[in-house]
């Protein structure tokens, strides 16, 4: 049995929910930083995408913000599994967009 399966146009990151939520919240980032125990500049990249979320981390969201560890290491599973299915599909698009035109081009030549 196959599923149709949907593949989101952009994938996000969960660092775009941590930054909703403490704007939310009205906390800077550099007090959140401070309440997670981390540099500022980690929280920056871990809002930016440039960092993955951890277990770890995921501790210290739930401690500040109680919202479960588990709701963050999914985001992270989903953002990851999400990029992964972009970057086949992607691919798969490239290559058909790529072989159209030589098709066209050997049939006039027939």
């Amino acid at each position: 049995m196959t599923t149709n399966k949907l593949i989101p146009f952009i994938a996000t990151h969960p660092g775009e929910v941590i930054k909703d939520e403490i704007e939310a919240r009205n906390i800077s980032l550099q007090t959140f930083a401070s309440l997670l125990g981390v540099e500022s500049s980690y929280l920056d990249e871990l809002i930016s995408g440039k960092r993955s979320i951890t277990v770890d981390t995921a501790s210290l969201l739930e401690r500040e913000l109680c919202i479960p560890a588990s709701f963050w290491l999914h985001l992270q599973s989903q953002y990851n599994l999400d990029c992964r299915n972009i970057e086949i599909k992607r691919s798969k698009k490239q290559y058909t967009i790529t072989e159209q035109p030589v098709e066209e081009y050997a049939c006039a030549i027939c």
